[in-house]
């Protein structure tokens, strides 16, 4: 019951995609862009006012929340001992995201528990953690946009078959890094 009373608060807290303006809620988090909100009149969900927190002339804030819950049932043989292994695999990340111009500062906590579960990895717990926290600023370069980002981040590249955030497993995978983006039409 705790668990479907805490999915219920994510949903209202995010609200349902109802405009073409308003940026849908992603998987990676950091790639959303809330400034849509910056006209008072699109505030029309549930804590949008978390969604966009004005901090001065093109500045705010942006605040929010994601929980996973994954109810895991474990039954493989195991040559005469206990098979069964059922437990729950929770993911709570809550993040910041300010902008004030080209520049950018992003931090996101993620604290992940597998309850009930004999065997415990790397990959299913990990107690409050920093998970990104990164600052990048955008600018053009040669009639295209250039990002540079410095910091711990996620690197979605392609289909993440080759380099993946590991979505899968409880805790996700970040990287300390710097990237340099640049785009321009159809081509990055």
């Amino acid at each position: 019951m705790r668990t479907l009373a805490a999915a219920a608060l994510v949903l209202a807290a995010t609200g349902p995609v109802l405009a073409a303006e308003r940026p849908a809620i992603k998987v990676n988090r950091w790639q959303e862009d809330w400034s849509v909100l910056a006209d008072p009149a699109k505030r029309t969900e549930p804590l949008d006012d978390l969604k966009y927190v004005p901090l001065g002339d093109d500045a705010f804030l942006s605040l929010g929340l994601t929980l996973r819950e994954r109810l895991e049932l474990g039954d493989a043989a195991t040559f005469g001992q206990e098979a069964s292994d059922t437990s729950l695999s929770q993911r709570l990340q809550v993040h910041a995201d300010a902008r004030a111009g080209a520049w950018r500062a992003f931090v996101m906590l993620e604290d992940v528990r597998a309850i009930g579960r004999r065997h415990v990895g790397g990959a299913d717990a990990d107690r409050l953690d920093l998970r990104l926290a990164f600052i990048d600023r955008v600018s053009q370069l040669a009639d295209g946009k250039t990002t540079v980002r410095v910091g711990r981040q996620d690197f979605p590249i392609d289909q993440q078959r080759f380099l993946s955030a590991r979505d899968g497993p409880g805790v996700r995978q970040s990287f300390d890094a710097v990237w340099v983006d640049w785009s321009r039409g159809p081509w990055t």
